[in-house]
């Protein structure tokens, strides 16, 4: 909130409405992965690129890619030894 204020770069409705935003948001932060606080641009610009990163080497982004790796060894099951 203070940082809002000191910017004075939104009228005080807007400022209320994204407060509540944020207040619902916030509230809420169990239920995500991820959590960026907001302080430090750099930082959080920085956290932001590790997490999209992050997701794109999970097994639910490469599930695809790796069905068809395994397929080029003759469709083995990935449990087979």
């Amino acid at each position: 909130r203070e940082r809002l204020e000191r910017r004075r770069l939104d009228k005080d409705y807007v400022m209320k409405q994204r407060l509540e935003i944020a207040r619902r948001e916030i509230v809420q932060y169990r239920d995500y992965d991820f959590l960026i606080v907001n302080e430090d641009l750099g930082r959080a610009a920085e956290e932001l690129k590790s997490i999209i990163l992050a997701y794109r080497c999970s097994m639910a982004a490469r599930a695809e890619s790796a069905q068809d790796i395994v397929a080029t060894f003759g469709g083995m099951d990935a449990q087979d030894p």
